[in-house]
């Protein structure tokens, strides 16, 4: 079968693999589309401790129809719609994914198989983010980082769901700027500087939640906006994780709190809460709720270039992979 292998030194190249076998547990899912996301530039680079083999097929999530069952599998049926959060293997015409993060998709017949691809990543880690890790609540005020990626887009949409606001991005360059203001953010910075025209702007109250997803000095900078009794969730760390600054003594004298979220990690403890995200995002799409759109799609074979334009910043939003 055709997909994008990463090799050791983290390059990514389309090749010929052997389809693989469900093992117990485990469904085969045969790949309509696979969604992008950072997680892919990172575990490119091997950032997140993840324990990926040597050499593995990059891609998180996948929609498409189930091709085989390993034992111990109930839920779902071979040729049933479904979408996976599967940790790697994504980009694949056959991907295996936990059964436990397997969702059938005919509770879900507006949803298309396309955008069904784009919400188990971005999606479900913004609604955890804001209803689990940081239980934000109307009319807080929210800082989102990377405001126009596809977790950034995700937080905007779901957030204003929640009647979060005012809702405040960063970004790196005007263009991403716009794009974030188009997703529903009120205010939207260049990330250069951001704390002080942050401060300016909430007339030095500061905000209750900050979503950091950048990591070195920018983490840092984050406790000097967080309001009394303000959030913030590391997720991410685009400069990777051993930049991170943060002693407990900040914490105590602010009276600010810092939690960290990865979905992958996630999905290994409670695999339940993963799953119940992804269908609460469906749900919230199935019923016009949030109205999602993709950014951009391009073919299998294409993957590798988009995902080194989306590790040097030149995309915006949430982009998918068409396979099948």
């Amino acid at each position: 079968m055709r997909a994008i292998v990463v090799s050791e030194d983290g390059r990514m190249t389309p090749a010929r693999v052997e389809e693989p076998v469900p093992g117990p547990g485990e469904v085969a899912i045969e790949v309509a589309y696979a969604g992008v996301n950072f997680s892919d530039v990172m575990d490119r680079r091997r950032l997140y401790g993840h324990g990926l083999p040597g050499e593995f097929i990059a891609g998180l999530e996948v929609s498409g129809h189930v091709r085989a069952l390993g034992s111990d599998v109930g839920h779902v049926q071979v040729g049933q719609p479904v979408v996976a959060f599967c940790r790697f293997g994504g980009y694949a015409e056959v991907a295996l994914a936990p059964a436990s993060l397997v969702v059938p998709l005919s509770p879900f017949p507006a949803v298309s198989l396309d955008v069904a691809a784009a919400l188990p990543t971005s999606m479900a880690t913004a609604h955890l983010l804001l209803t689990a890790v940081t239980r934000v609540s109307a009319g807080e005020s929210l800082l989102m980082h990377a405001a126009a990626g596809g977790t950034g887009t995700a937080v905007a949409l779901l957030a204003r769901r929640l009647g979060v606001g005012p809702l405040i991005g960063t970004v790196g360059s005007q263009e991403k700027r716009d794009h974030a203001l188009r997703a529903g953010y009120d205010e939207v910075y260049l990330r250069q500087g951001f704390s002080s025209t942050v401060l300016e702007a909430t007339h030095g109250r500061g905000v209750d939640v900050v979503f950091e997803s950048i990591g070195g000095a920018t983490q840092s900078d984050n406790l000097s906006v967080l309001a009394a009794m303000g959030r913030m969730a590391v997720m991410g760390n685009t400069v990777g994780l051993d930049t991170v600054d943060l002693r407990p003594r900040d914490l105590l004298v602010n009276n600010v709190s810092v939690a960290g979220f990865s979905l992958t990690s996630l999905s290994r403890s409670c695999p339940g809460m993963v799953t119940q995200a992804i269908r609460d995002v469906l749900g919230f799409v199935e019923s016009g709720e949030v109205r999602f759109e993709l950014s951009d799609m391009v073919s299998l074979d294409k993957a590798p270039e988009l995902i080194d334009k989306l590790a040097s910043g030149q995309t915006t939003g949430k982009h998918v992979v068409r396979v099948g």
